[in-house]
C-alpha cells in the first residue's frame, strides 16, 4: 500500500467535513495487530492494515462511510465466519474475505468480482471513484 495514494485519496473527504485525519495511536495499532494475528489473520493483511491506521484511525462516518477504527471490537464482529468487517456506508459493507477486500450487502459478502480487491488501496480507490467523485 502507497501511504501517499492513500492519503491523497482520503483528505479531500475529511477537508469537506472540515475533520482532521488522525492516526491510530502506537499502542491501539500493536493491540489490533496481537489480536489480528492470535486469529491468524494473514501478516500481509495485518501490516496493510496496520499501515493504514498509521495514517487515519479510520473514517469516521463521512457522508455515511466509516471504516472502523483500529480498536473497535465490530471489527472482529464475524471472524467466525473468517470475515474482518472494516466499514460500510449506508446498505454496502466493507470487508475482508478470502484474500479479497470486498464490497457487498448483508446477503452478499461482495457484489461481483468488479467489487472484490487485491489491496486495501485498490478497495478506496474504488470506493472514493464510485462514492464521492460527484463530491470531490
Amino acid at each position: 500500500m502507497n501511504n501517499e495514494t492513500v492519503t491523497h485519496l482520503i483528505t479531500p473527504l475529511f477537508e469537506m467535513y472540515n475533520k482532521v485525519i488522525k492516526p491510530a495511536s502506537e499502542a491501539n495499532i500493536n493491540k489490533f495487530a496481537i489480536k489480528a494475528r492470535k486469529l491468524f489473520l494473514p501478516l500481509d493483511v495485518v501490516n496493510e492494515l496496520s499501515n493504514f491506521y498509521k495514517i487515519t484511525n479510520g473514517i469516521p462516518c463521512l457522508d455515511g462511510f466509516d471504516f472502523h477504527c483500529c480498536n473497535d471490537e465490530i471489527l472482529f464482529e464475524w471472524w467466525e465466519n473468517k470475515v474482518i468487517w472494516l466499514g460500510q456506508r449506508d446498505d454496502y459493507i466493507i470487508t475482508w474475505y478470502e484474500n479479497k477486500y470486498c464490497i457487498g450487502d448483508a446477503s452478499n459478502v461482495s457484489f461481483s468480482k468488479e467489487y472484490e480487491f487485491n489491496n486495501l488501496e485498490e478497495l478506496l480507490k474504488k470506493v472514493v471513484n464510485d462514492w464521492f467523485n460527484n463530491y470531490l
